[in-house]
């Protein structure tokens, strides 16, 4: 099966324009995701369980907005107060379509640091499975981002920008489901609302002047964390998305 890339992807997008769009296709709106973590596969160390006390699945909520030009992923406000935040990973992802350029806002223990670089361009297998995910029809897809780590994902062209969760993107419409391989992670959208995002008032504030490279935050983290117990494990769950 043809796996999809850039040029094949470049290749399908000019002949999507040159038919013309469809009436029915969404340019512009808000999706609205739920992820569920399965906190046992996250945490298999009973020490930890018993810092996660019963609760099995942590659920989050998202926000992603999109145009034709960019999209801009956050996080639903929290209660600060909820003990068991510090279990997941909350991202912020700015991604400028057009110009290949995205920032990634990570928290980092309470800290939160800037990825400037460009857009994530991934390869992308066909798998011969659909499914219906918030009324829409997707197809599903698989990237295999290292010989371990599977992720599955499914998109929709009836929803045209090339846009998705996290720093997920570069298929032919938008990707409403997300999951690990083995399920322990799991970003299913849950309502889709065509409308013209107002970005000013939802682009979150952040300065560049301290940004790095994805590549360079790596490498600082590794130093920051070196000697830590968690720390490659924290790191690899930031990046993997």
């Amino acid at each position: 099966m043809k796996n999809f890339n850039r040029l094949g992807f470049v290749l399908l997008s000019c002949f999507l324009f040159s038919v013309g769009y469809s009436e029915g296709q969404i340019h512009a709106g808000k999706i609205t995701f739920e992820r569920k973590t399965n906190l046992h596969k996250k945490f298999p160390d009973q020490e930890m369980r018993r810092w996660i006390g019963d609760e099995k699945y942590k659920y989050d909520m998202f926000y992603l907005y999109f145009n034709d030009t960019m999209s801009v992923f956050l996080p639903e406000e929290i209660n600060m107060n909820d003990r068991s935040n510090w279990t997941t990973v909350r991202n912020k992802v700015i991604s400028y379509l057009q110009r290949d350029q995205r920032y990634s806002l990570l928290n980092v223990w309470g800290e939160e640091v800037v990825v400037a670089d460009t857009l994530k361009h991934r390869t992308y297998k066909i798998i011969p499975k659909k499914r219906e995910i918030a009324g829409y029809n997707c197809q599903m897809v698989r990237f295999d981002q290292n010989d371990s780590i599977r992720i599955y994902l499914w998109y929709t062209d009836a929803i045209l920008p090339s846009v998705g969760p996290e720093s997920y993107l570069g298929l032919p419409g938008a990707i409403l489901g997300l999951a690990t391989e083995d399920g322990g992670v799991v970003y299913f959208a849950t309502k889709v609302e065509e409308l013209e995002p107002d970005f000013q008032q939802v682009l979150p504030k952040f300065k560049t002047n301290k940004s790095l490279t994805e590549i360079e935050m790596i490498e600082e983290l590794s130093k920051r964390f070196a000697g830590s117990p968690w720390g490659d494990k924290a790191i690899k769950e930031l990046f993997m998305w």
